[in-house]
């Protein structure tokens, strides 16, 4: 089970209510024992523009902010030298960076230089954010 906490930024996922697709923040949690067993339900009240609606947390899945999105593709632009538009696709997802930076070229200007190798290794182990897109 994916665990939630206050502050989180999440996404509705597989559920038939209309905020499916919606981003919202997490504004309360309340844990309880699921009714047939020991396994713990976490149930979440999530704030969507002044709105707050109740979701199961197995219907959510955490995002980035958006704000450390735009952080992300600025330093990508800046740092490794992407094209805006390839840029602009990306959704702070390291998988997602990593297919960019071969595709511009970076790591085989890289190669030739270990130290921006491992630059690259460090910074994005300050973004590696463990959800679900």
């Amino acid at each position: 089970m994916t665990e939630v906490h206050k502050g989180e930024v999440v996404r509705v996922v597989g559920s038939s209510s209309e905020w499916q697709g919606s981003r919202g923040m997490v504004i309360e949690v309340i844990d309880r024992k699921h009714s047939d067993g020991d396994d713990k339900v976490q149930e979440c009240a999530i704030e969507f523009g002044g709105e707050r609606r109740w979701f199961m947390v197995e219907h959510l899945v955490k995002v980035v902010p958006t704000n450390m999105v735009r952080f992300f593709r600025a330093e990508a632009i800046e740092r490794w030298h992407l094209d805006t538009d390839r840029a602009n696709d990306l959704d702070g997802r390291r998988d997602q960076l990593i297919v960019s930076c071969k595709m511009s070229g970076v790591f085989q200007s890289a190669a030739r230089q270990p130290k921006p190798m491992n630059s690259f290794a460090r910074w994005m182990r300050r973004f590696d954010v463990r959800h679900r897109c």
